[in-house]
């Protein structure tokens, strides 16, 4: 067994999953920076709270991925063979829950442990919650890996999100995870044994001093986390890769008739190549996707004023688009990415401008919606000069992550940085110097002297951007 553990740790080096480790830093940064300028206690009740948005904004999507980039990486490398050398598939699983598991616990450590020394350096008391913090929300992550694993196993990467988003919203529900039956409810039994060790509610507001949660014993949820840790670690390990058989079939191709060699004539430059590459990029997803959120930004601009249309696009459809477009086309053109480098040099341009053009696409149809919604065209028309650089910028950000660490951090970082952007670009942080932290809700929260700075930053970055992913096109190796 110990030759499945290492084979399974080496396979992990150097692999998006570990890579996903690194997630901790940018959370552990805006946890001690929005501790230390917004909240005034001197304890780590401030820091405690702040990391309310990792325990009930993505914990579950965040652990998904680092089992669901485990799960494609073995997809892409064909198991490295092992299916032909009469290996034990399920030690192969277990190995690799194993591994997973420990870069969660990887993740944790710098997560909650810098948290812990930044607060010890600040000279904060009760900074050793915030490791008991740590602590149990990697044992209420354990479980969720494990179903992750199996669900993205025999699904996608995306899906696999989905349904853990779903599960992160439902257990965050005030309803199921404070109501009298929370017990009955899985997916809301990690968020609650994080609660009364943070001192909120679920939606991070700080409990009342007479709250039932604030005294209750963490023992019951603790033992229904360790339930679900080893009910995911038993679905991990058995669940097998479904297969689907396609019948063979036989073709009899008669002789070839000899005839004389001809040569295609080169063509004096290069073809157009957006007609072959456009269809290529815009999968059945990225199209759906398009689709769904043309729908339901109508939708919601003939029921609800345009401020509506306004926080969906900028706190929820920018951010995430932008982050998981180049997370789905990119898997695509990747393959054939060398042939065709080589074929048509325009490929490079090509692609950045199929990115550019979908995010301008969705940000006209956000201004679209908004003047049926009845927004003034002069308010429509600066919050769309705004949102199609900034959309730009966050593209090639994502564009970069995911041609060197791969789909499942590309898609953590966009959900990280539209939780960011969320919380700073809300009504009381907007009006302090952190909204220049809040790039994808600039278009909402920039406005007056504020768009001109916004505007010129996201200019000036995409001005950079573009030859850096120009570059990192061209230079691009397929594995």
């Amino acid at each position: 067994m110990n030759r499945y553990f290492a084979s399974e740790f080496i396979a992990s080096r150097s692999s998006s999953t570990a890579w996903l480790t690194l997630t901790a830093l940018p959370l552990l940064f805006l946890t001690f920076t929005l501790a230390r300028v917004v909240t005034e206690d001197p304890d780590a009740t401030g820091i405690l709270m702040w990391q309310s948005m990792y325990a009930t904004g993505i914990a579950a999507p965040l652990t998904a991925m680092f089992a669901a980039s485990a799960e494609l990486r073995e997809r892409h490398a064909r198991m490295g063979g092992r299916h032909w050398r009469g290996l034990s598939m399920r030690s192969l699983q277990l190995a690799r829950f194993v591994a997973v598991i420990a870069c969660v616990a990887v993740f944790h450590v710098l997560n909650f442990g810098g948290t812990w020394l930044l607060a010890l350096l600040d000279g904060r008391t009760g900074a050793n919650r915030i490791l008991l913090l740590g602590v149990l929300s990697w044992i209420g992550a354990i479980g969720v890996a494990g179903l992750a694993m199996a669900c993205a196993r025999n699904t996608n990467i995306v899906i696999t999100l989905v349904v853990f988003l779903v599960w992160q919203l439902a257990g965050t529900t005030r309803t199921i995870v404070e109501g009298p039956v929370w017990w009955a409810f899985p997916f809301a039994w990690p968020v609650r044994l994080l609660l009364p060790v943070l001192q909120v509610h679920q939606n991070a507001v700080p409990l009342e001093p007479d709250a039932a949660l604030r005294h209750e014993s963490p023992w019951l949820a603790l033992l229904l986390c360790l339930v679900l840790a080893v009910a995911g670690a038993i679905i991990a390990v058995v669940t097998p890769r479904y297969r689907i058989a396609f019948r063979r079939t036989h073709q009899h191709v008669s002789t070839a008739v000899l005839r004389e060699a001809s040569t295609r004539r080169p063509a004096d430059r290069p073809r157009n190549v957006l007609p072959a590459l456009l269809p290529v990029a815009l999968t059945p997803t990225v199209r759906s996707c398009i689709v769904l959120c043309t729908i339901l930004m109508l939708c919601v601009a003939m029921i609800y004023p345009p401020s509506y249309i306004h926080s969906l696009f900028s706190f929820a459809i920018l951010p995430i688009g932008a982050g998981i477009l180049p997370a789905l086309i990119w898997p695509t053109t990747a393959p054939a990415w060398n042939i065709m480098r080589i074929e048509n040099p325009h490929c490079t341009p090509t692609l950045l401008s199929i990115h550019a053009l979908c995010v301008s696409a969705m940000s006209a149809i956000a201004a679209l919606t908004g003047l049926i919604s009845g927004s003034p065209l002069s308010t429509e028309l600066t919050r769309l000069i705004l949102a199609i650089p900034v959309g730009c910028m966050l593209t090639m950000i994502a564009l970069l992550i995911v041609t060197r660490f791969g789909t499942a951090t590309t898609i953590i970082w966009a959900v990280i940085w539209t939780i960011i952007s969320a919380t700073l670009g809300g009504d009381v942080l907007a009006n302090t110097p952190l909204w220049l932290l809040a790039a994808a809700a600039w278009p909402e929260i920039a406005h007056g002297p504020r768009w001109l700075v916004a505007f010129s930053i996201a200019a000036i970055a995409c001005a950079t951007l573009y030859p850096l992913c120009a570059r990192t096109l061209r230079t691009h190796r397929s594995e």
